[in-house]
């Protein structure tokens, strides 16, 4: 595949013998990845993507190293975001990164803290509320989000609206398990989506771009 700049992946338990490589990405042109084990023993992979207007940061998860689930888009944004960082601390995500405020002459670093999804995502299972399970699309989305819940029958659901810093943007109780999300009004970003019936709860990552 001549002219294409992708990442792959190796692993050894021995730092000496190594496994076959695994392509990671498939674009003209991915770099920076950044690899870390979290709290829950999975794998996760950070890299910068290119695609038009500019750069932004995906990752890719995996329970073995050996298959990966689909890349994540973790930015959004017209202007550069590359060099990916980041540190898992028991329900925490750290992640640091370069963002080209006016490139090629302006590069900050930017920090980020955010519920670690790999814990998140996981319902909360009782025997007595039994799981939730939680879809959202688009994702990423730009005006309307469809958010679907499979749960018990007439359970009374509480949904949170959180930004990356945690914040609470909106909350509200609803009895119904198909709704639509209105996000026109959000600027471009990533949020997270907290369903809950008292003891059980789920939370999914979107984001938004326009």
């Amino acid at each position: 595949m001549a002219g294409n700049h992708g990442n792959g992946i190796r692993t050894s338990t021995d730092r000496v013998n190594w496994s076959d490589s695994v392509r990671l990405t498939v674009n003209r042109n991915s770099h920076d990845p950044f690899p870390n084990e979290t709290p829950d023993s999975t794998y996760l992979v950070y890299y910068a993507k290119a695609e038009y207007p500019a750069y932004n940061l995906y990752r890719r998860r995996s329970f073995d190293a050996i298959d990966w689930e689909a890349e994540e888009q973790i930015t959004a944004s017209s202007n550069n975001n590359t060099q990916p960082h980041f540190f898992c601390e028991l329900d925490d995500m750290y992640l640091a990164w370069a963002y080209a405020v006016n490139y090629p002459d302006d590069h900050d670093v930017y920090f980020e803290r955010s519920p670690y999804l790999g814990i998140a995502e996981q319902s909360t299972h009782t025997e007595q509320n039994g799981a939730i399970a939680l879809d959202v699309y688009p994702n990423p989305c730009t005006d309307v989000l469809t958010v679907c819940i499979n749960t018990k029958n007439g359970m009374q659901l509480t949904q949170t609206l959180y930004d990356v810093q945690g914040r609470v943007l909106h909350k509200s109780i609803t009895p119904t398990s198909l709704y639509m999300y209105d996000i026109s009004r959000l600027p471009n970003g990533a949020y997270f989506l907290e369903v809950d019936i008292g003891d059980d709860c789920v939370m999914k990552r979107f984001i938004v771009v326009r």
